[in-house]
């Protein structure tokens, strides 16, 4: 009896502390618009507007989001991608989400810099993909890190392709 209740309270003690580990963050994003359309004009364009960034945790651990990258990639019509060096943008947020919520980052700035130059300049190149990349920890202070990343597409405009947002 005595062996049987000693095994019960490890158990029990097993339980208690493994409910007190906080688990890491499982976060995904997804962007809206998924792609742009770069016209002529490009020389007059330093930043496009994302309308929507989702973010959802899918376990239940609050999130505190605090920083946003973008990195440029080019894309060929064999479906190759090269990193387009010295070109990233990205900055501080404040974002607290509840674990197992969904919520969004309305008109979030896109620095473009010399990319779309890159892109009239170089008629190899098909498209540029953007991934963005969301990081932050936990909000409970247990100091766990996540990282969750989506992408968007510039595109060069062409006759017959409406200039308006994909």
């Amino acid at each position: 009896m005595r062996k049987a209740l000693g095994v019960s309270a490890l158990i029990s003690l097993v339980i208690i502390v493994s409910g007190c580990i906080t688990p890491s963050p499982d976060v995904i994003i997804w962007i809206r618009p998924l792609g742009y359309i770069i016209d002529t004009s490009y020389h007059e364009i330093q930043e496009i507007r994302l309308e929507t960034i989702y973010v959802t945790c899918k376990n239940r651990v609050d999130i505190q989001a605090n920083y946003i990258t973008f990195e440029f990639y080019k894309t060929y019509g064999d479906e190759r991608e090269d990193l387009i060096e010295g070109v990233e943008s990205g900055f501080a947020l404040d974002f607290f989400l509840a674990g197992g919520d969904t919520g969004f980052i309305l008109g979030l700035p896109v620095e473009l810099g010399n990319v779309p130059k890159i892109l009239y300049d170089d008629t190899t190149i098909q498209s540029i993909r953007v991934v963005a990349t969301l990081t932050g920890e936990d909000a409970t202070g247990a100091g766990k890190r996540f990282s969750a990343s989506a992408s968007f597409t510039l595109y060069r405009y062409r006759p017959g392709i409406e200039k308006k947002e994909r």
